[in-house]
């Protein structure tokens, strides 16, 4: 014989990815809900004038791409005049020179602007997957066990457990058992349970792990 607890076998804390505050909570506790059930709906931090601004900037970008590309084709046109003349001898040193660094210059600029849409590019990228994280899902079936959100709260990126959902189909019972009985346990033996709100009634489960030491580090 021995005194344990049930407790929950298969359970998920659900947090947020996110940062902001809580608009709605679709579910409560002791609610089943199913997996990609939406339970909490947040405003994100990332404001939507903070989308419009990115998308006119990459809009001004482009533009400005476009234009600094036309000027190398005519910088590049430029240097090939100027060698084909300096074959001939028909051009002066620093002509060439000069086609040339404005060549190099037209292209390096180009790269810039490139570099600048890139990064533009990848923070469009992270604020729609912020967008896309602002509606929280079950990523299990199960039963709330637990809920913490409210509406109003505000949120931290990875620091906010909103709930827990169990499946409560699986239970196991830890148990402590006294010493000189241990050595009579074996996995996958059959074991039976009561519980005091159903005096009379009993359980019959398999034994599924044995703990190599004492769960609250007690040593007994």
């Amino acid at each position: 014989n021995a005194t344990g607890n049930v407790a929950m076998q298969n359970y998920v804390d659900v947090g947020t990815k996110v940062s902001g505050q809580i608009s709605d909570v679709y579910v409560g506790i002791g609610e089943t809900v199913k997996e990609g059930k939406l339970l909490v709906a947040v405003s994100p931090v990332v404001q939507t004038g903070r989308v419009e601004n990115n998308r006119a900037q990459m809009a001004r970008l482009k533009a400005e791409l476009a234009g600094q590309n036309a000027q190398l084709d005519f910088a590049q046109l430029q240097f090939q005049r100027q060698t084909q003349l300096k074959a001939e001898n028909a051009t002066r040193e620093e002509t060439y020179e000069s086609s040339r660094m404005g060549m190099y210059s037209a292209a390096a600029k180009v790269d810039a602007i490139n570099a600048q849409i890139q990064q533009l590019e990848a923070s469009m990228k992270e604020d729609e997957a912020i967008q896309k994280q602002t509606r929280i899902v079950a990523p299990i079936g199960g039963t709330v066990v637990a809920l913490s959100a409210r509406v109003g709260q505000t949120l931290s990126a990875n620091q906010d457990v909103l709930m827990r959902i169990a499946d409560l189909s699986k239970m196991s019972v830890q148990a402590r058992v006294a010493e000189e009985d241990v050595t009579r346990l074996t996995k996958g033996m059959t074991a039976y349970f009561t519980t005091p709100g159903y005096p009379g009634k009993r359980w019959a489960g398999k034994l599924r792990q044995i703990m190599l030491l004492p769960a609250d580090d007690t040593g007994r």
